[in-house]
């Protein structure tokens, strides 16, 4: 009756149910959008932080070292938090 496949054989959540039981595939197959989803953001944060600081240091003729990781660790969480931010907002907007 529900829209979750439990004839999927292959990847994380088949091996989870195999092993683990049903239910415990059922909640693998339901959480792996939400894990992979915030590793996905946070990069995309870290490749932006890249991007916006090379491009300042391109302007200003700077070095690419003079940024620290956790510099750039910084700033792909405001822009993460940015992002998600604008995402809460445009669903409250759209009436949602």
């Amino acid at each position: 009756m529900g829209s979750v496949k439990t004839k999927n054989v292959a990847g994380l959540p088949a091996y989870a149910e195999k092993f683990g039981g049903k239910l415990f595939g059922y909640f693998v197959r339901f959480n792996y959008t939400f894990f992979y989803y915030s590793i996905l953001s946070l990069v995309l944060g870290f490749f932006g932080s890249e991007v916006i600081v090379g491009m300042i240091q391109s302007f200003r003729g700077a070095k690419a070292s003079d940024v620290p990781i956790y510099g750039h660790a910084i700033i792909a969480v405001a822009i993460t938090t940015g992002f998600l931010a604008l995402n809460f907002w445009s669903i409250k907007a759209s009436g949602v």
